[in-house]
C-alpha cells in the first residue's frame, strides 16, 4: 500500500471499538449495509468480497456509521453523500493520487492506491475547482505529458470555456480522461 492511504480497519478499532463487523452470505448484490439494533452500529460485509472491495466497502459503511443513525429512510443524496466522503477518506492526499495516476493507468492506479476504481473516479469526480487544477500540475510535473494522464488539465480547460455547466463539463471530462487513461 501506498505511504498516505488510511485504513479503515485502524480507524474503526480506534474510533469505534462498539461497532461489530460481520461477514454474510445472504446481501445479494449488496456489498455491505449497517443496521442499527437498539441503537448500535452494526456493519455487515458480504463474505465474497476481496480484500480491496471489503476495504472500500467498510470505509464506505463507517461513514453510515459516523452519520448516526438514520431518523427517516437514506434518499439518494445522502448516499451520494456518503460516496463522496468515503472516497475522500480513502485518498484524502492528492500528492498520492498524482502520483498513481502519473505512475499507473486506472486500474493499476486503483490497486497501488488499495481502493476501486469507483472510489478513485469518485475521487477525481468530486474535486473543486482548485483541487482540479492543483492535481493536473502536480501529475504534469510527475511526469511527461501523456494521453491519459496528463490530459486530466481538459478538466481545468473546460471549465474556463463555459462557466455555466463548468460542473457538468468538469464531471463529464474527468470520466472521460480517466476512462481513456485505461
Amino acid at each position: 500500500m501506498m505511504p498516505g492511504v488510511p485504513d479503515p480497519w485502524l480507524f474503526l478499532m480506534d474510533r469505534h471499538p462498539e461497532v461489530k463487523v460481520y461477514l454474510r452470505a445472504d446481501l445479494g448484490r449488496r456489498w455491505g449495509q449497517t443496521v442499527w439494533r437498539d441503537g448500535v452500529p452494526e456493519i455487515h460485509l458480504a463474505v465474497d468480497l476481496g480484500r480491496i472491495q471489503r476495504r472500500c466497502t467498510l470505509a464506505h459503511e463507517l461513514h453510515h456509521v459516523m452519520r448516526g443513525a438514520p431518523c427517516r429512510p437514506l434518499c439518494p443524496q445522502d448516499e451520494a453523500d456518503v460516496i463522496d466522503e468515503t472516497a475522500r477518506f480513502l485518498l484524502p492526499d492528492l500528492r498520492v493520487v498524482a502520483t498513481a495516476l502519473a505512475r499507473w493507468d486506472l486500474p493499476a492506479a486503483a490497486e497501488q492506491l488499495q481502493v476501486t476504481r469507483n472510489v478513485l473516479t469518485e475521487r477525481v469526480d468530486s474535486l473543486s475547482d482548485e483541487e482540479i487544477a492543483e492535481l493536473a500540475e502536480m501529475i504534469e510535473a510527475a511526469t511527461e505529458p501523456a494521453d491519459g494522464q496528463a490530459a486530466l488539465a481538459v478538466c481545468v480547460d473546460s471549465e474556463k470555456r463555459s462557466p455555466r455547466r463548468a460542473t457538468r463539463v468538469r464531471k463529464h471530462s474527468c470520466r472521460r480522461v480517466l476512462r481513456e487513461s485505461n
